[in-house]
């Protein structure tokens, strides 16, 4: 079931939905994260987080990714 917002959704032309495109806030969220916050978020967000869900987590990944991802120094100073 799509959560709809009240934009536009560029992917399938309805309401913005989680499915097929990355809400706006979500987007600003995610870019404005450093490598250590998007690790500690990757190893720690609770299951169905929205930033690790739909097109918002590929978005997440991609980027992550970008920054180098999950480093050895980063694992180890955001622990278990």
């Amino acid at each position: 079931m799509k959560t709809m917002i009240k934009e536009t959704c560029m992917g399938c032309a309805e309401a913005v939905c989680d499915d097929c495109c990355v809400h706006p806030e979500v987007k600003t969220k995610i870019d404005g994260m450093t490598q250590v916050e998007m690790a500690w978020s990757h190893r720690f967000a609770p299951a169905g987080s929205p930033l690790h869900s739909g097109a918002a987590g590929i978005y997440f990944q991609e980027r992550f990714q970008k920054l180098g991802g999950m480093t050895p120094s980063i694992s180890k100073s955001i622990g278990l």
